[in-house]
């Protein structure tokens, strides 16, 4: 489907070329003539002879709604009068990272990707380059702080520390705001800690973090 692989592309950060020709059912169509009819924006990559799509939010809203791509609480993120808490911010993180990973799954598209695909500036180019096998996932917002034994979340359902649960940490856990399992080729926990911030984010507030869960993660050892 046609909406489907622009979301796609604009969600992954896909670079492609502007004479790609993209397919919605017996019908194809370019990429250029669909910047020409403004339903999108081709940004042009320095150095490269690809581009990556933008959608503007007006499009997106409503090819979202339609596919059902997004929830409600990352919909309602953009509205001009929404009220912002950390809590809000740490949903959004969690419905983003669950939305992309998603999109994969109902695309039926490679799911082994680059983590950099994802986290991009996040982390050394070895780290980055770490391919992994992403699967659908479901969220869960925990009752207690992790690390613990206790995995139960809100709306009475019970979470589990493998693949296919993204878990949002509880309230001023010591560990990271949300974190998720991936097993495949290799086990990796990644952690994530969300700040909503209004100055700049500095190195030392970035070390701190990393040295705070890198000293709960040999306690999980």
């Amino acid at each position: 489907m046609l909406i489907y692989e622009l979301v796609y592309r604009n969600i992954i950060e896909i670079e492609s070329d502007i004479s790609d020709v993209l397919q919605d059912g017996d019908y194809s169509i370019k990429l250029e003539h669909l910047e020409r009819d403004r339903h999108l924006i081709l940004r042009r990559l320095k150095e490269k002879d690809k581009v990556q799509i933008d959608i503007p939010y007006f499009f997106m809203y409503h090819y979202a709604s339609v596919l059902g791509v997004f929830t409600e609480h990352l919909n309602h993120a953009f509205l001009p009068d929404e009220i912002w808490s950390w809590q809000n911010w740490e949903k959004f993180i969690a419905d983003f990272i669950t939305s992309r990973i998603n999109m994969i799954d109902v695309l039926n598209k490679e799911k082994l990707l680059k983590l950099g695909n994802f986290f991009c500036g996040s982390g050394s180019n070895v780290t980055l380059g770490q391919l992994i096998n992403f699967g659908s996932v479901e969220i869960y917002e925990l009752n207690h702080q992790f690390p613990c034994l206790n995995l139960s979340a809100k709306e009475e359902k019970t979470a589990v520390l493998k693949p296919g649960y993204i878990i949002i940490n509880g309230y001023s856990a010591p560990f990271a705001d949300i974190f998720f399992l991936v097993d495949e080729p290799d086990p990796i926990l990644i952690a994530i800690q969300c700040r909503l911030k209004k100055n700049l984010l500095n190195l030392k507030t970035i070390e701190d973090e990393h040295k705070r869960n890198a000293n709960i993660s040999h306690k999980m050892e």
